[in-house]
C-alpha cells in the first residue's frame, strides 16, 4: 500500500494486514511513519513481540544497524527508510468513562502513541526491508 493512500484513506484499511514503504522515525518518546510527500500524516508504530523471529536475519541486523548509525543527527532521533507488514488500525479509539452513579460518559476519539497524539497505527509483524534514508530527505 502507498504509504500516502494508506493515510488519506485509513478506515478503508482498519484491521488490515498490510505492506508499506515509508521512513522510520524512533527516539524519544518517538516512533512513527512518515513520507515527506504527506508528510502531516504520521502513524505510530508499535512492534508485535515476535517482529524479530518473523523478520529474515539479514534484514533485522540491516534495521539495527541503521537506526544506530542514523542517530547523528540534531534531533537525536534515528531514520530509516522501512518496508514494514503488520496490522493498521486506521480508526480512532472510543473511548468512555464510568462516573460513580454507574453511568457512562462517551468521551471524544483518542489516537495512538505518545500522548494519543497519532491518528493511526501500525503493528508491526515483520521487517521485509531496510535501507539509510538520504541526508537530503526532509523530515
Amino acid at each position: 500500500v502507498n504509504y500516502c493512500d494508506l493515510t488519506r484513506n485509513g478506515a478503508t484499511y482498519d484491521k488490515k494486514q498490510i505492506r508499506v514503504r515509508a521512513l522510520y522515525v524512533a527516539g524519544f518518546e518517538a516512533a512513527y511513519l512518515y513520507d515527506p510527500a504527506c508528510s502531516t500524516s504520521h502513524t505510530w508504530i508499535e512492534f508485535d513481540d515476535a517482529y524479530e523471529q518473523s523478520t529474515d536475519s539479514h534484514a533485522l541486523r540491516e534495521f539495527q544497524r541503521l537506526l544506530k548509525s542514523s542517530r547523528q543527527n540534531k534531533f537525536n532521533l534515528s531514520r530509516v527508510e522501512v518496508v514494514f507488514t503488520g496490522t493498521f488500525d486506521g480508526v480512532k479509539q472510543n473511548s468512555e468513562l464510568k462516573l460513580k452513579d454507574g453511568k457512562t460518559l462517551n468521551l471524544p476519539p483518542v489516537g495512538y502513541g505518545h500522548m494519543n497524539g497519532y491518528d493511526w497505527q501500525l503493528t508491526v509483524h515483520s521487517i521485509a526491508e531496510a535501507r539509510p534514508v538520504a541526508k537530503k530527505t526532509p523530515w
